[in-house]
């Protein structure tokens, strides 16, 4: 079950939200907020799966919020909703442990698929916003690294990271434990000099190891 937390000052939007998640089984709606006070007030007291947030309140104080967040709850992961064509520089909020950044007017099926990927530890970017993030990488990113260091296997595991799949989804597929997925990952960060998924994004479509959509 995915408990999640809806932080938006438009209640529209928020009962958009409700509407939309009804049916699903496996999503409840733990609590609602209207500002960042009451975010940081409702997971004092609550814990939840995932934070669905809209752009606006992240940005609106410089992103020390999302600096809160990631210091205070590191392992809940954010998706971001954005209404807007936002500058290339928003994307610098997955250097500040945003999993997620979808479009607020996706349909229904790519905003939930966007809720489960993120609350199981993938990451998603919605389509509206890879071509930004390609610029935002080739405009802001670090000189490439050597990669021929790696395994067959860590190859494999790297390139299903930077797809945005989960690591339960990648354990199924390469039939190896969730562990052993980690320990994978930390290796892959460790050998290429990096520090997040982000960067593991940035690093493999500059070498052309997954294709943007």
């Amino acid at each position: 079950m995915i408990k999640l937390l809806i932080t938006d000052d438009n209640p529209i939007i928020r009962i958009g939200l409700k509407t939309l998640l009804r049916n699903e089984m496996d999503i409840i709606i733990a609590g609602e907020a209207d500002n960042s006070e009451e975010m940081f007030g409702f997971l004092q007291h609550e814990r939840c799966d995932l934070l669905v947030m809209n752009t606006l309140i992240s940005c609106r104080n410089g992103y020390n919020d999302l600096d809160r967040l990631k210091k205070t709850y590191p392992d809940l992961p954010i998706l971001l909703l954005s209404m807007y064509s936002e500058g290339i520089h928003e994307l610098q909020v997955f250097e500040l442990g945003v999993k997620g950044y979808l479009d607020k007017l996706a349909i229904q099926s790519e905003f939930i698929k966007a809720i489960r990927n993120v609350a199981n530890g993938g990451l998603y970017i919605s389509e509206a916003y890879n071509s930004k993030l390609l610029l935002y990488m080739n405009r802001y990113g670090k000189k490439t690294l050597s990669h021929n260091s790696l395994t067959k296997r860590e190859l494999q595991v790297m390139c299903m990271i930077a797809s945005g799949k989960a690591q339960k989804d990648i354990s199924d597929t390469l039939c190896i434990s969730e562990k052993t997925v980690s320990t994978h990952k930390k290796r892959i960060l460790d050998k290429l000099n990096l520090t997040s998924n982000f960067e593991l994004i940035r690093y493999a479509i500059e070498n052309d190891f997954i294709t943007q959509e």
